[in-house]
């Protein structure tokens, strides 16, 4: 299995259900997720090409565990970065890479919140922990609720408001 097929742990998406009450879309949805989502995107279906909401869909919260290979990191959280465009709320779980363009240019710039984990997530294969990865994470917020987001999230590390 390679670096993008890493599904995201039970422990990371407790606080997201709170938070969301529901996930609606899950775009970069693959074999052995574990996210409960209203509607999943998979590789075949390709993700950043659909139309996530407008306004007018039952979708208004997504949250995204993309593939972490170049140059999907830039693409998907430029994807992200539209979202409240779309009166979407969306979450995107990434590498803590806050020096990468895609990260200055996409996320510090248009995002609304950001938790820094206190913890490297151990992403499951096979339903079952991979051990700690080289990097931190970070999940990333576009929406309205910025205080909600740090009253769920703030147990799990450090939530900074942009």
């Amino acid at each position: 299995m390679d670096r993008d097929t890493y599904c995201t742990p039970e422990w990371v998406l407790a606080p997201v259900y709170t938070f969301f009450g529901q996930i609606d879309l899950d775009p970069c949805s693959g074999e052995g997720s574990i996210v409960k989502s209203v509607e999943k995107f998979t590789k075949e279906d390709d993700g950043l090409t659909q139309i996530w909401g407008n306004g007018y869909t039952e979708i208004t919260t997504v949250f995204c565990n993309p593939p972490y290979s170049k140059p999907h990191l830039g693409l998907w959280s430029a994807k992200c970065a539209e979202s409240p465009f779309l009166n979407l709320e969306t979450l995107l779980l990434v590498p803590a890479y806050t020096s990468a363009a895609w990260m200055q240019n996409n996320v510090f710039s248009t995002a609304t919140s950001i938790l820094f984990y206190n913890k490297r997530i151990s992403f499951l294969i096979d339903g079952k922990p991979t051990g700690s990865p080289t990097f931190h994470s970070v999940l990333v917020y576009w929406g309205r609720r910025s205080i909600d987001f740090k009253r769920i999230f703030e147990h799990q590390g450090c939530v900074v408001h942009l």
